[in-house]
C-alpha cells in the first residue's frame, strides 16, 4: 500500500535546532502561543506536546513491525476521542494533514504515517494514559510498513529499502526508527517497544534471531537497558489466519531477549486471512498496555509535591564564640557577650570586619540585609548602642 498524501521534503537531523533554541523549546514555545494548531480529521486540534513534563514523566514506547501494527482497521467516531496525555511522533511529513516529521501531535488516528487505520498503538496508548498517574503523559513512535521483511529492520539495511514507503532520507526502517526514538530521547524516555511483525516472513526459523539482533541493537543505540520487548501474535487459524505457525517462533523470543513477552492473539478476530477487525485492533492494543503495565512504573515521580527539607538548626556564628543575639532577630549585635549592645562591640566589630571568622558568618553580622559585611553594618550597629 502507498501513502495517499506524501511530501518529498522531510525534515532531516540537521533542522533541530532553531535559531539556538533546542527541538523541546521551539515545540513548546509554538504550543504556548497557539502556533502548535493544525488540521486533524476535519477539526481543528492543538498539538499538545512534547508536554510540559520532566523527560522521566514522559513515557515513549518505540512501535514498528508491518502492517498489522502499522494499522488497518476502520476509523470512526469512538476513536477521534483522545486524551489529552497521549502523543505521537510524526513518523512522515504529510503535506495533505499539514504533519511534519519529527513534530509531537495528540494521538488522533491515523498514527502511522498519513493514511493508516486503527492498529495496536491506539488502544495502547489510551489504556497506559488511563492507567498511569495523572502527571505521566504517553507518546508512541511508529515505524512500522505493510508488507515488509523483518530484514529491513536490521541495522546496515541489508536490504535497502526494499520499495517500501518510508521517508526518502534513510536507506532502510533501522535507520528511520533509530532517527524518530532519538528524537523522542530529547523530550522524554523510553520505556519500552511494542512489536507485530511475521507474517512475511513466516516459517522462517531464522527470523527470531534476526528480531533477537535488531532489539540488542536498538537498545545499545539508544541506551535504554533492557527495556520491555513485546511482540504479538499472528492471527489465528480458526479465523482463516494466513500464518498461525509462526506463533511457535514468536513463542520463542524471550528465551532470546532479556525482558521480551508474548502478547496473546487468541480470540481475535479477522477481516481478511492477514489483518485483524478493527475491534480486535481495539483489544490487541489493550492487551499489549496490561502486559507493559506488568513491567514498568507509571506512578509517576510526583515532581509537584517534593518532600520538605527541614532547614538548619541557627548554631549562631563560629566567632566569636560568645557573640549573643539579644534581640533574638537572628542578627548577632552583642559580639562580646556581656548580654547587652555597648561601645566595645562596636569596637569588636571593626576590628573583626576583615577576618575570616565574620566573613564566613554574613548571615549573622549583615544588618542592612544587603549580603555582606561592610561599614553600613557597623554604623547600624553603632546606632543601636544604649
Amino acid at each position: 500500500m502507498g501513502d495517499h498524501h506524501t511530501d518529498s521534503i522531510e525534515q532531516g537531523e540537521g533542522e533541530r535546532r532553531t535559531h539556538g533554541r533546542t527541538r523541546r523549546q521551539v515545540l513548546r514555545a509554538g504550543a504556548a502561543t497557539g502556533l502548535g494548531t493544525v488540521l486533524l480529521g476535519g477539526s481543528q486540534t492543538t498539538a499538545a506536546a512534547p508536554p510540559d513534563v520532566s523527560e522521566e514523566n514522559f513515557h515513549v514506547y518505540l512501535a514498528f513491525g508491518q502492517s498489522n501494527m502499522e494499522g488497518q482497521g476502520t476509523i470512526e467516531a469512538q476513536d477521534r476521542q483522545v486524551p489529552e496525555r497521549f502523543h505521537v511522533l510524526q513518523d512522515k511529513t504529510c503535506s495533505g494533514e499539514g504533519w511534519q516529521y519529527g513534530e509531537w501531535r495528540v494521538a488522533e488516528p491515523p498514527l502511522n504515517r498519513c493514511w493508516a487505520g486503527i492498529g495496536p498503538m491506539d488502544y495502547f496508548g489510551r489504556t497506559m494514559v488511563e492507567e498511569a498517574d495523572e502527571s505521566i503523559h504517553v507518546g508512541v513512535v511508529p515505524a512500522a510498513v505493510s508488507g515488509a521483511d523483518i530484514a529491513l529492520f536490521q541495522k546496515g539495511a541489508p536490504i535497502g529499502r526494499n520499495d517500501r514507503d518510508i521517508p526518502s532520507q534513510f536507506d532502510g526502517a533501522y535507520q528511520w526508527l533509530l532517527d524518530l526514538a532519538q528524537q523522542a530521547q530529547e523530550v522524554g524516555t523510553i520505556k519500552g517497544m511494542l512489536f507485530h511483525q511475521g507474517e512475511t516472513n513466516t516459517g522462517q526459523t531464522d527470523w527470531k534471531n534476526k528480531v533477537a539482533g535488531i532489539v540488542s541493537d536498538l537498545k545499545s543505540d539508544l541506551d535504554i537497558g533492557d527495556v520491555p520487548f513485546l511482540a504479538g501474535e499472528l492471527m489465528y487459524e480458526e479465523y482463516n489466519g494466513c500464518c498461525q505457525v509462526h506463533n511457535q517462533e514468536i513463542a520463542q523470543l524471550p528465551d532470546l531477549i532479556p525482558n521480551a513477552h508474548v502478547v496473546s492473539a487468541e480470540g481475535l478476530d479477522n477481516q481478511d486471512q492477514y489483518h485483524f477487525s478493527t475491534e480486535a485492533y481495539r483489544e490487541f492494543g489493550r492487551r499489549y498496555a496490561e502486559e507493559m503495565l506488568q513491567h514498568v512504573d507509571v506512578s509517576g515521580d510526583d515532581e509537584s509535591t517534593p518532600e520538605p527539607v527541614e532547614p538548619p538548626e541557627n548554631d549562631g556564628p563560629s566567632w566569636p564564640g560568645n557573640a549573643t543575639d539579644p534581640d533574638d532577630d537572628g542578627l548577632y549585635e552583642d559580639l562580646n557577650g556581656n548580654g547587652e549592645v555597648d561601645f566595645q562591640d562596636v569596637v569588636d566589630y571593626f576590628n573583626g570586619m576583615d577576618s575570616e571568622g565574620m566573613q564566613n558568618d554574613v548571615q549573622y553580622y549583615d544588618y542592612n540585609g544587603n549580603g555582606e559585611v561592610d561599614y553600613a553594618d557597623l554604623v547600624d550597629l553603632f546606632g543601636q548602642v544604649e
